[in-house]
């Protein structure tokens, strides 16, 4: 579902792939769509952001997420892993992308703040099981 819109041409590129991040780290998503190249360390797997919500932090990254990441076409130029339609800008909002892949889905009522409280559910049960 997520490469429908990007297929058809219809979506940025990045706005999939900021979903794809927001389900497989755990991030905020201001966090997500500010990320820039600098920050991404694959042979590490981690993110290293300087400016979260909380300050600066690490995040790891699992082999998804980091498959994601190498998976990114880099604009030439651009310093951000999610661009958006201004030169050197971040995409600016994913709500609109959000409301039509939940509409897609059949997913009336689902918050994008949901994918942290998912991720977070998940991280739980698998280091309980």
């Amino acid at each position: 579902m997520l490469n429908e819109g990007q297929s058809e041409r219809v979506e940025l590129p990045g706005a999939s792939t900021a979903v794809r991040l927001l389900l497989l780290t755990g991030c905020r998503l201001n966090e997500i769509v500010k990320i820039r190249w600098e920050h991404v360390c694959l042979d590490e797997t981690v993110l290293r952001l300087p400016d979260s919500r909380t300050g600066a932090k690490v995040v790891q990254l699992g082999q998804a997420a980091v498959e994601v990441l190498a998976g990114v076409e880099r604009t030439p130029f651009h310093p951000h892993v999610i661009p958006g339609t201004l030169p050197g800008q971040s995409l600016s909002d994913l709500q609109p992308f959000w409301c039509r892949l939940r509409a897609r889905a059949g997913l009336k009522d689902v918050p994008i703040h949901d994918m942290r409280h998912t991720y977070a559910a998940v991280a739980v049960a698998s280091a309980r099981g």
